[in-house]
């Protein structure tokens, strides 16, 4: 069938809902993408959805709902229990095909969020943005590294001068440090603490 395919121009199924004669989309489509095990389409449209689709069939699954402005990207994760989406709002989400949820909000990027991909373990993604950054981000919770100590510039009788970075967080939405402040006799950082 496939040489026949070839010969003839190339369609094998045209996608649409059950039923129906409407549009794939309300508007124009940006971006599609089969999963890995090749049972699922996706597709990212301006129309601010995600579809999911069934390509032996052409069926319409799934409509995700929930950014703001045009999806300009859609990626599998490599076990094709979950796709992602990346849009003009800035945001990516990550959606549960199993459960048909929204299982992750993802902001950092100033400006439109054009491509998005998985990493092969399903855990992590990276994305391309207009703000013309790269991001990596980790889906599981990871405890961050511990913060190096603050360095002291100058001490005072009554006052010390110090910087403090935070190290690399994986996930600035769930990554949190706590800076303790003390005051020491003696004008040192010392044990005896009032």
């Amino acid at each position: 069938t496939f040489d026949r395919v070839r010969q003839s121009g190339g369609l094998i199924r045209r996608m649409q809902r059950r039923g129906k004669k409407t549009p794939n989309h309300l508007d124009s489509i940006n971006d599609v993408v089969i999963s890995h095990d090749e049972r699922r389409l996706a597709s990212g449209s301006s129309d601010f959805t995600v579809r999911v689709w069934d390509p032996t069939d052409g069926d319409l699954i799934n409509t995700f709902r929930g950014h703001k402005e045009a999806v300009m990207g859609v990626s599998f994760a490599h076990n094709s229990l979950y796709v992602v989406s990346c849009a003009a709002d800035n945001d990516v989400f990550v959606w549960d095909l199993t459960r048909s949820l929204l299982v992750h909000k993802l902001h950092g990027h100033d400006d439109c969020v054009n491509r998005v991909k998985f990493g092969h373990g399903s855990h992590s993604l990276v994305t391309a943005s207009s703000d013309m950054t790269l991001r990596s981000w980790f889906l599981t919770p990871k405890t961050p590294a511990a913060p190096p100590p603050p360095r002291v510039y100058q001490v005072r009788k009554y006052s010390v001068m110090s910087s403090w970075e935070a190290p690399p967080a994986f996930n600035e939405d769930i990554t949190a440090f706590f800076l303790e402040s003390r005051i020491g006799e003696d004008g040192k950082w010392g044990r005896r603490i009032t």
